[in-house]
């Protein structure tokens, strides 16, 4: 490479100033673009929420004149771990044999079963003991409500 004069060494700045203002700006209109489809979006599942006609059990429909909008609201059961750390000792308190290993399997961490209602029903206890694990169990869940999805179709 030989050195550039000084006329070829601004034009090179030059056209680089000129990229980058422009990508600059490309960056800033998609990022407007993304802001008012965003907007669009939730207006549509609103409408289709409010609207719209059940398609399956977490999915509503809505149709136009030529378009098709389904709004997917997902759901997710996660554990609660201070719930399932409380149920485990009410469980080693109650001196019941063997409960624990009903409803935990080995883990730094304590694990519920796959089918805690299945191991209450196995227990051999007093009643008000199987509520109060009823009770602890059920607070173990946690449903989250995910942000729903969107899918049109528009035929072209």
């Amino acid at each position: 490479m030989k050195r550039p004069t000084g006329k070829e060494f601004d034009a090179l700045v030059t056209q680089f100033a000129g990229l980058q203002s422009a990508a600059q700006e490309a960056a800033k209109a998609a990022s407007e673009k993304k802001a008012a489809a965003d907007a669009v979006k939730d207006e549509i599942v609103t409408i289709v929420k409010l609207f719209g006609q059940r398609h399956a059990e977490a999915s509503m429909k809505m149709h136009g004149d030529r378009s098709t909008a389904t709004v997917t609201t997902g759901r997710m059961t996660r554990q609660n771990d201070d719930a399932i750390e409380q149920l485990r000792g009410y469980l080693e308190q109650s001196g019941i044999d063997g409960a624990r290993d009903h409803f935990f399997t080995p883990k730094t961490t304590y694990q519920l079963v796959a089918s805690p209602a299945e191991a209450v029903r196995s227990l051999k206890a007093p009643v008000r003991v199987l509520a109060k694990i009823r009770s602890l169990v059920g607070m173990c869940f946690e449903i989250v409500t995910r942000a729903p999805s969107l899918k049109v179709d528009v035929p072209s």
